[in-house]
């Protein structure tokens, strides 16, 4: 993608500067005269937009501020703010992805109204006296999911998994609704968010707040001693969680590093116990699981970062996960069982991106099948194990997948190796699980000759809308980390830094800074050497092949620019 500024051009001649706008755009202006048609075109390719040739008019867009690595074609065609002022790094984002922060007057007033109805009580089973626990980050409101656990004899376990009933609160086709199927998820930007949901449901009525009576839909799954599954039921319930707890708290409880309640901590140690031998099943099935660092920053009152670091995965966490996945696995089922469905798919990888991998394991002596199944893909990451190429093979299997996507019709899940999967468990915050409850809730307690609350045209529709707005969300919240990573480094500029090799591309090298997750980029024409890159083996070299830099090689470099505008850090190699 290109990197250019934010350009206006307003002109009242009849002729318009073609050379100007080649030139800022970056493109060589071709060296024949084309057709107008043709410079439109070209044009519109590279982010020019609102092009009015009658008032002589046309805006070129920069849409490359912050951008990743990606050569994709620009989406988003809203104008973007300059990065200069703290206080406007939300609004630059936001305007630039055309996020929606307000809800409308209509969706408001169906929350004043009570729009839902109380109907459905009548099926709910009570569970309010059952001992039930949220866990979730510590700046979590929407608190969609809340779990259980029992342990019988001879080795049997029921889960128990709760979940908010938002499509109780939002009924389909209400105003409400269609403003949540616009948004697709929720936006998640550090220290803001912007929810699918009002705040009046997301973080209240139906968020499962501590002491507080709630509705839910709740699945409980009865496993055998080795996390095999016997037999599941789903049913509308009331619950009151006991206790709201964080991933810290219950870590420092599965350490037995705090005091509590005998009965948390009873039914704490029972969730570790039964989570480690549904992680240990997992794995065994193949499913690929990538253990990366997560990058957290610290942000003032102002919006200021004034700390970025990366942290280890805690086992409360990966406890969530493995219920979590559990319950969506269950309902993967449910629904295929029905024959009506909105799933999570993930297809095997592509033969055009996968055949880079295949070569790179077979010049490490690994024989990777034509077409892999995930179990393939498991055992070459744990070949590299110890292997100072650990990373260039993570890199390349991470290129080498499919995206997840939503979809009517499964086809199973490739990187968790499960036949049958669907999004149930965050129903606050994720559009896929709303129509998933309502769902289940018609093949429930509809009569055989119900109308179905979605056609499957529908939910095409649906799939390939909440797909595409998932990818703006993490490219929207990708770039809101690298604007405030580059005010946090701005302070810097000139100090050196040991880092690793994360990337490396035909124009330049990007080096990860050790502790922090922030990504510098050492320009190839910035080097004091003619470089070539070996994108089959990932790597750069000079020309007389004395200097190779390979992902995973740690480094050291020295900042030589923060560029605000466009959130680049730009370094250079310390050589001893």
């Amino acid at each position: 993608m290109l990197q250019k500024n934010l350009l206006h051009f307003l002109s009242d001649k009849k002729e318009l500067d073609i050379a100007s706008i080649y030139k800022h755009l970056n493109i060589t202006i071709p060296k024949e005269k084309k057709n107008v048609q043709h410079y439109l075109k070209q044009w519109k390719q590279y982010g020019a937009i609102n092009i009015n040739l009658k008032k002589g008019t046309i805006k070129i867009i920069d849409l490359s501020l912050c951008t990743s690595h990606s050569n994709a074609a620009p989406r988003h065609t809203k104008p973007i703010l300059t990065a200069g002022k703290v206080e406007d790094d939300f609004t630059l984002i936001k305007d630039r992805y055309s996020l929606p922060e307000k809800f409308s007057f209509g969706a408001t007033q169906e929350i004043k109204e009570k729009i839902w109805g109380k109907s459905q009580d009548t099926y709910r089973q009570d569970l309010k006296k059952e001992f039930i626990i949220t866990i979730d980050g510590e700046d979590s409101k929407d608190l969609d999911d809340a779990i259980s656990i029992q342990k019988h004899f001879f080795g049997k376990w029921t889960l128990g998994v709760h979940i908010a009933d938002v499509s109780y609160y939002v009924p389909q086709n209400s105003i409400l609704d269609k403003e949540a199927y616009k948004r697709a998820n929720s936006y998640y930007f550090i220290n803001k968010v912007i929810p699918m949901l009002p705040k009046e449901l997301s973080n209240d009525l139906c968020s499962l707040n501590p002491k507080e009576n709630k509705r839910t839909l709740s699945i409980f799954i009865t496993f055998n001693k080795n996390g095999e599954v016997l037999k599941y039921n789903i049913i509308p319930t009331w619950i009151c969680s006991h206790y709201r707890l964080t991933y810290q708290k219950v870590q420092a409880i599965m350490n037995n590093q705090t005091e509590t309640d005998p009965v948390l901590q009873k039914n704490i140690n029972l969730m570790k116990e039964f989570y480690k031998i549904l992680y240990k099943k997992r794995i065994n099935n193949g499913s690929i699981d990538f253990n990366f660092k997560e990058r957290k920053i610290i942000l003032d009152k102002n919006g200021n970062p004034t700390k970025i670091y990366q942290k280890d995965r805690l086992d409360s966490e990966r406890l969530i996960e493995e219920f979590m996945l559990s319950a969506n696995q269950a309902v993967g089922d449910f629904l295929t069982k029905k024959k009506l469905g909105l799933f999570r798919i993930h297809d095997t990888p592509p033969p055009e991106k996968y055949k880079d991998l295949k070569k790179f394991a077979a010049k490490l002596g690994v024989k990777l099948p034509d077409i892999p199944r995930p179990q393939d893909i498991q055992l070459f990451l744990a070949s590299l194990e110890t292997s100072p190429l650990k990373m260039s093979g993570e890199v390349l299997v991470l290129r080498s997948m499919a995206q997840a996507v939503y979809h009517r019709e499964n086809i199973g899940h490739f990187g968790l190796s499960f036949p049958l999967y669907a999004h149930f468990t965050s129903p606050i915050r994720r559009y896929a699980d709303l129509v998933v409850h309502r769902l289940i809730k018609f093949f429930l307690f509809s009569s055989h000759n119900a109308k179905q609350p979605y056609t499957e045209n529908e939910l095409d529709k649906i799939a390939q809308h909440i797909s595409a707005q998932e990818r703006i969300a993490m490219e929207a919240e990708r770039d809101f980390f690298k604007i405030k990573a580059a005010r946090y480094m701005k302070p810097y500029e000139g100090q050196e830094f040991a880092g690793i090799i994360s990337s490396i591309a035909n124009f330049g090298i990007f080096v990860e800074m050790e502790g922090t997750g922030i990504e510098a980029m050492i320009r190839y024409a910035a080097m004091n050497d003619y470089m070539i890159f070996d994108e089959e083996n990932l790597l750069a070299k000079n020309k007389r092949g004395t200097k190779i830099y390979r992902l995973g090689n740690k480094v050291r470099i020295r900042i030589t620019k923060i560029n605000m505008e466009r959130c680049f850090i730009d370094a250079e190699f310390i050589h001893p």
